[in-house]
């Protein structure tokens, strides 16, 4: 709702108000917390944590109620992720040279794609909530821009740039009908 921004300082997770007012800490232990971001519908706050023993995905009411729910369990960096349009999913790339989708709620993961040739990178969702967008690299070892649907039904992604150079950092205008890279 743009007034308040959360952020992460010596390993714990805040929020402090835009313009004047109390920070409130939302995490506290010997865990590294970090990455925080809001979900679009201003209810959740997602970030990645250690506390288990390896780093995984949390989310957190913003109204304070209940305990921060770790949503992922598997063993591997989460690189990178994004809320979906409507707060209920996200994507995130990992270190295993996966792109997978977890959905909040029931905690199911689909994998929608990986890479034989290096990491995926931070995956983008169409306004729409209905593609994905990411850079992934090729047996050239040079990065190309993959859309691919967010449904997971059709499992085939589509690649989008065909440079010999590297396109990488894919994201969609407001309308959803560019993709910048």
């Amino acid at each position: 709702n743009a007034r308040r921004i959360a952020f992460s300082m010596h390993g714990e997770i805040f929020t402090a108000p835009v313009e004047e007012g109390d920070i409130k800490q939302l995490t506290d232990g010997p865990a590294r917390d970090r990455n925080v971001s809001y979900s679009p519908d201003s209810k959740w706050l997602a970030y990645t944590s250690d506390r288990s023993g390896r780093e995984e995905l949390y989310v957190t009411a913003l109204d304070g109620s209940g305990e921060a729910q770790k949503i992922t369990d598997i063993d591997a960096l989460k690189f990178g992720y994004e809320w979906s349009p409507d707060s209920k999913e996200i994507a995130f790339s990992a270190s295993d040279d996966k792109l997978r989708k977890i959905a909040v709620a029931t905690k199911q993961v689909t994998v929608l794609d990986s890479s034989r040739f290096g990491n995926i990178s931070t995956p983008q969702w169409s306004p729409d909530g209905k593609w994905i967008a990411y850079a992934k690299a090729d047996e050239t070892r040079t990065t190309d821009v993959y859309l691919i649907a967010s449904s997971g039904e059709e499992k085939t992604p589509h690649k989008v740039t065909f440079d010999s150079n590297s396109d990488t950092n894919p994201s969609f205008a407001p309308d959803g009908r560019k993709l910048f890279f």
